[in-house]
C-alpha cells in the first residue's frame, strides 16, 4: 500500500495535466465568431473600431448570457431589476454526510432615486466568515464548493441587510458601495463594503477584473478576482479566474485559480465543466484541494424554476489527494 501513495499523491496532477491539455485543444481548434458585417468606411481604423466594437459586444453578450442562466455572482450583484431568489440545495458526500442550505437574496431597486440605490438582503452559509460567499463555502450559486460541512456542525450563516448605491454602472465599468447591519450566531455588525468592476476587450478575449473591500466592525477584508473569457462557438464559452482573499487574522491569503467550459444546449439547458485548485499561503504557499465538477441545468418553468445537477471530485491535500465524490442537487426559484 506504502508503495502505491506516490502514485496517488500526484494522481490530482495527473487530472490538471488531462485537463489542461483538453482545454488547449478546444481552443485551437475553436472557430473563431464570424465577422459581422462591415461598415462602409474609407478609414481602415473606422472599420477595424467598428469589428473590435462588434466582437466585443459578442462575446460580453455571450459570458452575460450563461452567467445569467446559472445565476452567477458576477450578474447578481450588479442586477438592475427587483426579484427574490430562494435556493435550496441538498449535498450528499461520500461516506454518508449529507447537508442542507436555503441561500436567500432580495434584491429592491428604488425606482425614485434614478435606479441607483438598492436594497438588498443576503443570507448566505459563509462557514469562514470572510464575508464573502467563495469557494470556501457552499452557496451554490457561487463558484465551486471545496469544503463539506462536517458532521455534527451547526449553521454558519451570514445574513446582510445592506443599502447600495451605484455612482457607476456602465458595461465597462461598476461601482458600488453599500452598508447595513450584519447578523450571524445572533449578534448584529456594522457592515460596509465597495466593489468595483473593470472589464476589457482584447480580440476575443474579454479580461474583467473585480476589486471588493469589505469591514465587519471588526475586521476587514479584500477580494481581488480576475476572469479571462473566450467563446469557443457561439454557444460555448472558456473561462479562466484567478482569485485571491484576505480576512484580518485568518492568517494569509486564500488562492483559487478555475478554469470551466460553459455551453448553451438550448434555450433551457446548459452544461459546465470545470476545474479548480484552492490554496492558502500559511503556512506556506501551496494547494490545498482540487475540485473536478460537472454541472447540469435547466429549467423547469419559464424563468421561474430552475434545478441543477452537480457531481464532484475533490482531492483535498490532507487525504493526500485520494479523491472524494460528492453530489449538489439544487433547485432555484425566482420571483
Amino acid at each position: 500500500m506504502r508503495g502505491q501513495l506516490p502514485d496517488r499523491r500526484y494522481a490530482a496532477s495527473r487530472v490538471l495535466l488531462c485537463v489542461t491539455l483538453l482545454f488547449s485543444v478546444l481552443m485551437r481548434s475553436a472557430q473563431a465568431l464570424p465577422e459581422p458585417e462591415t461598415v462602409p468606411s474609407s478609414d481602415k481604423r473606422d472599420r477595424a473600431d467598428v469589428i473590435h466594437g462588434a466582437i466585443g459586444r459578442g462575446v460580453r453578450g455571450l459570458g452575460d448570457r450563461l452567467d445569467r442562466f446559472f445565476s452567477d455572482q458576477r450578474v447578481l450583484a450588479e442586477e438592475q431589476t427587483s426579484r427574490l431568489y430562494i435556493s435550496p440545495t441538498f449535498e450528499l458526500i461520500e461516506g454518508g454526510q449529507t447537508s442542507q442550505t436555503l441561500p436567500i437574496r432580495i434584491n429592491v431597486v428604488l425606482p425614485r432615486l434614478k435606479n441607483r440605490w438598492r436594497l438588498r438582503v443576503t443570507s448566505i452559509e459563509d462557514r469562514d466568515d470572510d464575508l464573502v460567499a467563495d469557494s470556501q463555502d457552499a452557496l451554490p450559486e457561487g463558484r465551486d464548493k471545496a469544503l463539506p460541512r462536517e458532521p455534527g456542525e451547526g449553521d454558519q450563516t451570514s445574513t446582510f441587510v445592506t443599502l447600495n448605491y451605484n455612482p457607476v454602472a456602465k458595461l465597462k465599468r461598476n461601482l458600488s458601495v453599500g452598508g447595513g447591519p450584519k447578523v450571524r450566531d445572533g449578534s448584529v455588525k456594522l457592515f460596509l463594503a465597495v466593489r468595483l468592476r473593470v472589464s476589457t476587450q482584447w480580440g476575443l478575449w474579454t479580461p474583467s477584473g473585480r476589486q471588493q473591500i469589505y469591514y465587519d466592525g471588526n475586521k476587514f477584508g479584500e477580494r481581488t478576482s480576475v476572469d479571462l473569457d473566450r467563446p469557443l462557438s457561439k454557444v460555448t464559452l472558456f473561462r479562466a479566474t484567478s482569485a485571491a482573499t484576505y480576512t484580518e487574522g485568518g492568517g494569509g491569503f486564500e488562492l483559487e485559480q478555475g478554469f470551466s467550459v460553459r455551453r448553451l444546449l438550448d434555450d433551457d439547458r446548459a452544461v459546465q465543466t470545470a476545474l479548480t485548485a484552492i490554496g492558502n499561503t500559511q503556512p506556506n504557499t501551496r494547494v490545498e484541494r482540487y475540485v473536478v465538477s460537472f454541472t447540469y441545468r435547466q429549467r423547469l418553468w419559464k424563468d421561474w424554476l430552475t434545478a441543477s445537477v452537480r457531481p464532484e471530485l475533490r482531492y483535498p491535500r490532507e487525504t493526500r489527494f485520494e479523491p472524494e465524490r460528492a453530489l449538489i442537487l439544487s433547485l432555484q426559484a425566482v420571483f
